[in-house]
C-alpha cells in the first residue's frame, strides 16, 4: 500500500472507504433482517411492549450514528495500517517513523471501534426486536361496529389487551409521517448532493488560480490545502450527510414494503360499517329499530315519570 499519505492517499481512499463501508454495512443489516424475519410459529403470547413503532424509531438514529463512526474508524484503520510496520513489532504501524505515533494512532483506531460497537449494539438489538414484531405481524381485534383495533398485548389463555386508536386518527397518522418522510428525503438528497459536488469541485477550481499566485503560494496551497480540505469535506460533510440520506431512503423503503411497527404506517383493517337509514330499515324486519327526535330518544331512556 502506498507511503504517500498527502493527496494522493485521500482522493483514492476516500471513495474506496465509503463504498466498501456502506456495502458490508448493508450486507450486514440485509442479514439481520432475513435472520429475523425467518419464518416460525405463532407464539401463544403476543406482547409489544409499549407503542407500535417504539423500535423502530430507535433503529434509524443509532444505525445513522454506526454508519458515519464506522466509516470513520473504517478509514482511520486504512490510513494507519498504511504505514510500514515495525521490524521488532510486526502488528505497529510506523507514521512517519514514530513508534510513539503508532502506539497513539492503534489507540485512537481501537477508541474509534469501540464506539461504533455502542452505537451498532443498540441499533441491532432494536433492529432484531422490531423485525422480529415484522415477521409475527399484526393481531386484530374486531368490535360490533365493524371497526379493528390493533392488539398489543395477549395472554396464552386468549384474554388480550387492544389499542384504542381508532381507523381515522391511524389515517392521520399515516398522512403526516408521509409527508414528513418526503420532506426528509428532498432535504437530505440536496444536501448529500451540495456537500459531494463541493468535495470534487472546490479542488480543481483553486488549483485554476495557481498561475496567479506567486510559486511559493501556489506550492504551499498546492501541499496543504488539497488534503485540508478532501478530509474537512468527506469526514465532516460528505460521511454524516450520505448517512441522513440512506437512512431517510431506509425508512421510505420500510413504509413502502407495508411494514407495520413504524411511524405512520399503511393503514389496514377493514372500515366500520356507518349506520344508515336503510341499515336501520334493514334492521326493522327483525325488530322494531326506528329513527326518533333527541327529545323521544331522551324520554325513552329516562323511562315513565315516577309518581
Amino acid at each position: 500500500m502506498s507511503t504517500d499519505h498527502g493527496v494522493p492517499f485521500i482522493a483514492t481512499y476516500s471513495p474506496v472507504a465509503l463504498a466498501v463501508l456502506v456495502a458490508a454495512f448493508m450486507a450486514a443489516a440485509a442479514a439481520l433482517a432475513l435472520f429475523a424475519m425467518r419464518r416460525r410459529p405463532k407464539r401463544s403470547v403476543f406482547d409489544v411492549g409499549g407503542p407500535f413503532d417504539q423500535y423502530s424509531k430507535r433503529v434509524w438514529p443509532d444505525l445513522r450514528e454506526g454508519l458515519v463512526k464506522t466509516t470513520y474508524a473504517g478509514y482511520a484503520t486504512l490510513w494507519l495500517t498504511s504505514w510500514p510496520t515495525d521490524r521488532q513489532y510486526n502488528l505497529l504501524p510506523l507514521p512517519w517513523g514514530q513508534p510513539v505515533l503508532g502506539v497513539f494512532g492503534a489507540a485512537i483506531v481501537a477508541v474509534l471501534w469501540i464506539d461504533v460497537a455502542y452505537k451498532l449494539g443498540p441499533a441491532s438489538w432494536n433492529g432484531w426486536r422490531w423485525l422480529r414484531l415484522e415477521a409475527e405481524g399484526i393481531h386484530w381485534h374486531t368490535a360490533e361496529s365493524g371497526e379493528t383495533f390493533r392488539i398489543i398485548w395477549r395472554r396464552p389463555n386468549g384474554e388480550y389487551l387492544f389499542d384504542t386508536t381508532i381507523r381515522d386518527h391511524r389515517l392521520q397518522q399515516e398522512l403526516q409521517a408521509i409527508r414528513a418522510r418526503k420532506q426528509r428525503l428532498v432535504r437530505t438528497a440536496i444536501k448529500a448532493a451540495i456537500s459531494v459536488a463541493l468535495w470534487l469541485a472546490v479542488p480543481g477550481i483553486v488549483a485554476d488560480f495557481y498561475n496567479l499566485m506567486r510559486p511559493e503560494t501556489a506550492n504551499f496551497l498546492a501541499y496543504w490545502e488539497a488534503p485540508i480540505f478532501d478530509w474537512v469535506m468527506f469526514l465532516l460533510a460528505v460521511v454524516p450527510n450520505s448517512a441522513d440520506l440512506a437512512a431517510a431512503v431506509a425508512e421510505e423503503l420500510a413504509y413502502r414494503s407495508g411494514a407495520q411497527f413504524i411511524p405512520g404506517a399503511k393503514v389496514l383493517g377493514t372500515r366500520p360499517t356507518p349506520i344508515s337509514r336503510k341499515h336501520i330499515e334493514t334492521q326493522k324486519a327483525h325488530g322494531d329499530a326506528s329513527f326518533v327526535p333527541a327529545a323521544e330518544a331522551v324520554r325513552r331512556m329516562a323511562g315513565p315519570p315516577q309518581l
